[in-house]
């Protein structure tokens, strides 16, 4: 009975203790402190190291030219700069809107050591782009509404968006991703604006990577491998972004944009999608991404014609 006691107490010493310790804060960084749009301007402009967006200028009030496009973020609530953890890494990052031409939307990602990147989100065609955030559990998502751009300025027709920042990028939240077990990923880019570029590139789940891309009407051939992880990651993407639920084709009118054709060899099956303006959803965009990016990454061997 007074061992039975002893260890009561032992317990109730703990968990006293457990109530009065501070919980642990999470790591911080350099997001923290600002409270300034001058603050946040100075931050996407550190963040930029490749300078894309030195013009860019942020406003503590809502730096919107389009008085339609200002009147529907009134209404949905948007404000010119909010903190929050996007990818649960315990770091604050930032998403700010600036720029009252371009109403450039820009999220801001905060990693170990004090590093950040900075990202444009409404790229594309996707015009006075309000975005609030939304709390999912412990899930931060960016809801938003973009608009299509008619004549004079006015705004056309609605697209909602409901996206969280996973495998690098923002895509459209899914609870319940599928598990299907990728073969192959074939990609067609094609672009002409200055220069006319075109690339094919497929992938196979053991690793081959051939690309063959043409630029102004120069040809290269060239053949890789792709390490098991990323083409994981790469499946896991295309699970995640729900490719297989997707539309067989989208269109976006206008000049000067690119195209893409996809397809995804799956066991027992395939999905193709012939995607012109490359916007058919936040996911595909961002697979695109990473695929064409790998043309950089890649140990590439040229290969003859």
């Amino acid at each position: 009975m007074r061992g039975r006691a002893t260890w009561l107490g032992a317990l109730l010493v703990q968990c006293l203790v457990a109530r009065s310790s501070p919980a642990q804060p999470s790591a911080g960084n350099r997001i923290d402190g600002i409270n300034t749009a001058q603050a946040v301007e100075e931050l996407i402009h550190a963040a930029d190291t490749a300078g894309h967006f030195s013009y860019v200028t942020v406003s503590d009030t809502l730096s919107i030219r389009n008085r339609d496009c200002k009147c529907q973020a009134r209404k949905r609530g948007v404000k010119p700069w909010v903190k929050a953890d996007f990818d649960g890494n315990g770091r604050t990052d930032l998403l700010a809107i600036g720029d009252a031409n371009r109403q450039e939307v820009l999220l801001v990602m905060a990693f170990d050591g004090d590093k950040y990147t900075v990202r444009r989100v409404n790229y594309g065609s996707k015009y006075c782009f309000l975005p609030v955030v939304a709390d999912k559990g412990v899930t931060k998502l960016i809801e938003a509404k973009s608009y299509v751009r008619r004549f004079g300025g006015r705004l056309g027709t609605s697209r909602r968006y409901r996206l969280v920042y996973k495998h690098g990028g923002l895509i459209e939240y899914n609870p319940q991703p599928g598990a299907q077990r990728v073969e192959s990923i074939a990609l067609s880019y094609f672009m002409s604006y200055h220069r006319k570029v075109k690339v094919d590139m497929t992938i196979t789940d053991s690793g081959f990577v051939v690309c063959r891309e043409e630029t102004d009407g120069v040809v290269t051939n060239r053949v890789a491998g792709l390490a098991k992880a990323e083409f994981e990651a790469l499946t896991d993407l295309i699970n995640y972004a729900g490719i297989g639920r997707r539309r067989a084709t989208y269109t976006r009118s206008g000049n000067h944009h690119p195209h893409y054709y996809l397809t995804v060899a799956y066991e027992g099956g395939f999905k193709q999608i012939d995607d012109d303006g490359g916007e058919g959803s936040m996911g595909l965009e961002l697979l695109y991404e990473k695929m064409l990016a790998l043309r950089n990454s890649l140990r590439w061997q040229e290969v003859e014609k």
